[in-house]
């Protein structure tokens, strides 16, 4: 028998990843910010606010430059904005759909990623979200962890970036010798920092700054032990490692993904672990790392 545990792309042990919601003008310098240091996140867009007579939201024009700079995707984040466990379940399903056919049709592309605003939601709503073709819907409940939901449509963030917890956090998500160093990765799933806020919320000095979110930046970016994605990149590797199909005895794998999938293998009762990568359409004999 086989335990197995994922490693991101490049058999990488840490994963960053960034979401902001709203799609206001401030994103065009956060952009920016991203793409300077090679960090990559999500855009969840209040589908209605965006236009020329919303002084304080991007237009689609906008929204499209900022996509072809190559380090954001873009989500949704409902058409109006609205509560939803306050709304009907019909209501629901329609700002959804609403929402991913307007973003879809201004962009040119897919969007199956959701951020919930003002981060209301009940079972009906998650349920929602799965018919209108959302595949994760990110809340507002902080982990103060490092770890993947069990259920992508449920999916609770590290924290946000006004946590006071965000620079301890950082330390600990890269301190060797912390509880998320290399011994205890060994036989642990690789970790995921995840970070959500708005942009709007550097211009507010009393809560946060250009200058705080420069060096936050500073401290991710440029680390050759960490992949850098969009949430739903994220989402689309996690859910490949996860379709993995081992045989019934345990001794071989197979992928039937799209990605290349890497993971330590680690046999119960034999010591050490083994990193192996199994690509799209291949099938891997564990007799073979051992």
């Amino acid at each position: 028998m086989v335990n197995l545990f994922l490693r991101w792309p490049g058999a990488k042990e840490r994963a960053f990843t960034l979401s902001y919601d709203d799609g206001v003008i401030q994103d065009v310098r956060l952009t920016e910010m991203m793409k300077e240091r090679g960090l990559k996140g999500t855009l969840n867009i209040p589908s209605s606010y965006l236009g020329d007579e919303h002084v304080h939201h991007v237009s689609y024009g906008v929204l499209r430059d900022m996509i072809s700079k190559g380090v954001i995707e873009v989500a949704g984040h409902g058409e109006t904005h609205p509560f939803y466990a306050k709304m009907d379940t019909p209501q629901v399903l329609k700002d959804l759909l609403n929402d991913r056919a307007a973003l879809e049709r201004e962009t040119g592309g897919l969007v199956r990623g959701f951020a919930l605003p003002n981060g209301s939601y009940n079972a009906d709503t998650i349920e929602c979200l799965r018919l209108a073709g959302f595949v994760y819907s990110r809340t507002t409940k902080s982990t103060k962890a490092f770890s993947l939901p069990e259920n992508f449509l449920e999916w609770h963030p590290t924290c946000h970036q006004l946590d006071p917890a965000l620079d301890s956090l950082c330390d600990e998500f890269f301190d060797p010798n912390g509880r998320y160093g290399a011994s205890q990765l060994k036989y642990s799933t690789a970790r995921l920092f995840y970070v959500w806020g708005h942009a709007y919320e550097m211009d507010r000095a009393e809560n946060w700054s250009w200058e705080k979110l420069d060096a936050l930046f500073d401290k991710v970016a440029g680390r050759d032990d960490v992949w850098y994605a969009t949430n739903m990149e994220i989402y689309d590797y996690v859910r490949a490692f996860r379709s993995l199909i081992q045989s019934a005895d345990g001794s071989f794998i197979y992928n039937p993904g799209t990605l290349e999938v890497f993971a330590q293998a680690y046999f119960p009762g034999q010591s050490g672990v083994h990193l192996f990568s199994v690509k799209p359409g291949e099938t891997l004999r564990f007799a073979d790392l051992k």
